[in-house]
């Protein structure tokens, strides 16, 4: 249900993989780089016997100087999971108590010198408001933050914690930065149209640009203008072009993206700074066939000889498309040489290793 990367501070200490699944299950994963596998560093049961399941799904958080991290799986309850130094989650996990009962999303601030928490959360009249609380971990209680509760807009959908304090709410109109009293926003569209923000990644380790991603799969970037004291200045938003709807967005490196999705295809995509002939700042690399969201599909024998084949209406959208699944042979390429004029080939073997020949001879 949940998938967060957990940094310790400290030389030798690895990345790990915080995972968590939709039976309330969670894992914390590390790669082991002597054996070449993914092994398991921590992990346990989260589950509890009353209460219920929040409607927005699971919500997972870290803070940013990995003193806990928290998932929010009930209505009303907050699960925190308190860590040691070096990144160590301990083996005590308790639920506190939170007033917004419906939960949109959540998120810890950095620079602050207890864990804070900021939420985005609706009332009985459909308002939604920007909210911070502090983990007391000793307490095992939640007290107010020290932002004042603030009104947002009433499409506000996401939050993106900035690693210089302070946080993002996106919406269908606009892309706001709060930093406790200081607010400045961006339009998103000059036309008006309302834009649904999915999925979000950072390019910049300092978190002064962002990739963007809606619902049409249109790629966005945003740059953050900071003035020497990590004040916001300006927020300026960019398209880069049309790809598919991305519910997930990593940053590689050297201008190289990730794009993850669940009603698409999975694209890899190149930046560049300088327009291609279609408007578009990135080319494509490669792509991963998903057959899902499949929501029709067929079984057809159209040569009449029992072997049947699935016809899938595959995707949502503008990524919808109809696809033929059928069992055989597949091939990958591991590499290739272009050769024009070649007319015959033949496999060689080393001299003393045994084993047929084979394929056509010929001088």
């Amino acid at each position: 249900a949940t998938l967060e990367v957990w940094r310790p501070h400290g030389a030798g200490h690895p990345d790990l993989i915080f995972l968590s699944t939709e039976r309330y299950r969670f894992a914390l994963l590390a790669y082991d780089a002597e054996s070449g596998e993914i092994v398991t560093k921590a992990a346990g049961d989260v589950s509890d016997k009353t209460g219920r399941p929040c409607d927005c799904g699971q919500i997972a958080a870290l803070d940013p100087q990995h003193r806990l991290l928290g998932l929010h799986m009930y209505d009303g309850l907050f699960k925190i999971i308190p860590a040691l130094a070096g990144g160590t989650l301990r083996s005590e996990a308790f639920n506190v108590r939170m007033e917004e009962l419906y939960l949109l999303d959540l998120c810890f601030l950095a620079g602050t010198p207890r864990p804070t928490l900021a939420t985005l959360h609706e009332d009985s009249k459909h308002q939604r408001y920007l909210k911070t609380h502090e983990v007391a971990v000793r307490d095992k209680a939640l007290s107010d933050g020290p932002w004042p509760q603030v009104a947002v807009e009433a499409s506000a959908s996401q939050l993106i914690a900035l690693p210089f304090g302070g946080v993002l709410v996106l919406s269908e109109h606009s892309v706001a930065c709060h930093s406790g009293g200081a607010v400045r926003a961006h339009q998103v569209s000059a036309s008006g149209a309302p834009t649904l923000f999915r999925a979000h990644g950072r390019v910049d380790p300092d978190g002064t640009r962002w990739l963007l991603s809606d619902a049409a799969g249109t790629l966005y970037v945003l740059a953050i203008g900071l003035t020497d004291r990590a004040e916001v200045t300006s927020l300026t938003l960019e398209r880069l072009g049309q790809t598919v709807a991305a519910s997930a967005i990593c940053y590689l490196d050297n201008g190289v993206v990730y794009l993850g999705s669940s009603c698409a295809d999975a694209v890899l995509l190149s930046l560049s700074t300088e327009a291609h002939e279609d408007g578009s700042y990135f080319s494509e690399l490669a792509r991963w066939e998903n057959l899902g969201p499949i929501v029709d599909f067929a079984v057809l024998d159209p040569e009449g000889q029992g072997q049947g084949q699935v016809v899938t209406c595959s995707g949502t959208r503008r990524d919808g498309s109809i696809r033929v699944v059928r069992s055989g042979v597949a091939f990958d390429e591991r590499a290739s040489l272009p050769l024009p004029g070649v007319k015959a080939m033949w496999s060689l073997h080393a001299s003393g290793c045994g084993g047929g020949g084979g394929g056509s001879g010929g001088g």
